[in-house]
């Protein structure tokens, strides 16, 4: 059976009890990626999906990000390693993840060369730059990006930054509250919020409870997105603070 006689199955809503699919080394081009990945919309069982050593690129990229941003999806594992995705193309991907919770497992770093000798990922530092981002703001289900096959590969050891690996890491705790409340601690500065020792028993209850009153579903609000735009609820003044020519917010009882 042809790739294009199987999307049009699955578009009509064969194989939808499916659970793992897998397509790797089949050197699938951009386009017919796209079209075969687009059907997978349907599928609502589908946990696991190996799309490794294909030709992915923008057009794969913008259908996975199609399926990622279904609310109804329950994928948990994506395997892209070694396709033909560069910053621009994972970044589309990468956009999609703010509004998921249900996948763990992006792995898009590229397998070992003797298995993929064609097609090679490229994501520099901007892309993992935005990656870290969403991670940091707005996703706490993501735990992985290296592959679950290949774990001491160059990619999964030297390629992905420490701090991206940090937040991957924290993600793994299935408290999503104690992960949101971590992140804000850990990375306050940012906001040029600073927390006085003595207050951050106080503030911090009052901006978890109001993480918890804005759940839409299972997902967590942003949690730079709550501190900007809340700063109301909290149980403190604000005194100017200068440092290093500039000023920054202070939050005292």
């Amino acid at each position: 059976m042809g790739i294009r006689s199987l999307s049009s199955i699955l578009q009509r809503g064969g194989g939808s009890n499916l659970t793992h699919v897998r397509f790797s080394e089949n050197g699938l081009s951009d386009g017919i990626a796209s079209e075969l990945i687009s059907s997978f919309v349907n599928l609502s069982q589908l946990s696991e999906l190996d799309l490794r050593v294909n030709c992915i690129a923008m057009r794969g990229c913008e259908a996975l990000a199609a399926v990622l941003r279904n609310p109804e999806s329950k994928l948990e594992t994506l395997k892209l390693g070694s396709n033909n995705i560069g910053d621009k193309e994972a970044e589309v991907l990468f956009e999609a993840l703010s509004g998921n919770d249900a996948l763990k497992i992006l792995a898009i770093t590229n397998v070992p060369q003797c298995l993929a000798t064609f097609t090679h990922n490229s994501i520099t530092s901007d892309g993992w730059g935005a990656l870290t981002k969403i991670i940091r703001d707005s996703n706490h289900t993501l735990q992985s990006v290296t592959d679950p096959d290949f774990p001491f590969s160059r990619d999964a050891t030297s390629v992905v930054p420490d701090e991206l690996m940090h937040l991957l890491t924290m993600n793994s705790n299935a408290d999503k509250q104690a992960v949101a409340q971590q992140k804000v601690i850990l990375f306050q500065h940012i906001l040029g919020i600073e927390f006085e020792e003595s207050t951050k028993q106080k503030i911090l209850p009052n901006i978890l409870a109001w993480i918890i009153r804005s759940y839409d579903g299972n997902k967590l609000v942003p949690s730079f997105a709550l501190m900007r735009n809340t700063s109301i609820l909290w149980s403190g003044e604000y005194t100017e603070v200068s440092q290093g020519g500039g000023k920054r917010a202070k939050l005292a009882a």
